[in-house]
């Protein structure tokens, strides 16, 4: 009986070893590859399951952009088309010059309900908010360095060289260059604004911090329609959708970037 006991013993601390973040990550590799091969559905969305539990356990100790990376594949095909386009942008963050990850990202924002980017008409200051966002700062960096030059190069040429070159051309080129450096500026020296995604299947937007208040608009929103965070009420968000348009939603109904 002693022997048994010793052997029991000595089996015990190989029993509570946990496995290594590598062995983790070869695990939900595996079941990854493993749900990519199936036919059957049923069986595919169960090892798709297990491959997405531990890459999020991953991701919350370590962070990193290739998990996200991994835990949107695995959102997306599960289906959650939301939560996928998170994840997708979290990579983004780290990896923007990655094709894959521009390219699926792009092609979830092509199946969206709401494609909101061809909606109303937007006014001249919501385009230029827009092109704000959307633009990277290093480019506008780069612009802003070009018109600089261009304005002196031209106001020179004005002044001594062409006098009968037309006077609002380097007026021209100093517009654009404030409106660049202001742009440069805002994004230098004010705090981003965060950015989030809808990741339930559909939502009513309303006007106000609650749901007594009316509805913002006749349809309601759909998984994976992208906002920027404007202000934060108990369970509500204030959000600016890409088209300019501003609502409430409930909390548990977004997902943060």
């Amino acid at each position: 009986m002693k022997i048994i006991f010793l052997f029991f013993f000595l089996l015990l601390p190989v029993q509570l070893v946990a496995a290594t973040p590598q062995e983790t990550l070869a695990e939900a590799n595996g079941y990854f590859h493993q749900a990519m091969e199936m036919t059957d559905t049923v069986q595919a969305r169960t090892l798709f399951e297990k491959a997405l539990l531990r890459y999020e356990k991953l991701y919350v100790e370590h962070d990193s952009p290739r998990l996200a990376y991994n835990i949107g594949n695995s959102y997306f095909r599960l289906g959650e088309l939301g939560r996928a386009i998170v994840y997708y942008r979290r990579a983004e963050i780290e990896m923007a010059a990655d094709e894959n990850v521009l390219h699926n990202l792009n092609y979830l924002r092509s199946l969206r309900q709401d494609q909101l980017e061809s909606g109303a008409e937007l006014s001249v200051l919501q385009q230029v908010l827009q092109w704000h966002r959307s633009v990277d700062y290093i480019l506008r960096l780069q612009l802003l360095a070009v018109f600089y030059l261009l304005f002196w190069f031209s106001l020179t040429l004005r002044l001594s060289v062409v006098r009968t070159m037309p006077a609002w051309l380097p007026i021209f080129m100093l517009f654009i260059a404030l409106m660049l450096s202001t742009s440069v500026g805002l994004q230098r020296f004010s705090p981003p604004q965060q950015a989030g995604v809808i990741v339930a299947p559909e939502v009513v937007a309303r006007q106000g911090d609650g749901n007594s208040y009316e509805p913002s608009f006749s349809a309601p929103l759909h998984d994976g329609t992208e906002f920027v965070l404007l202000d934060r009420r108990s369970r509500w968000l204030q959000v600016e959708l890409v088209d300019g348009r501003r609502c409430w939603l409930p909390t548990r109904s977004c997902e943060l970037i």
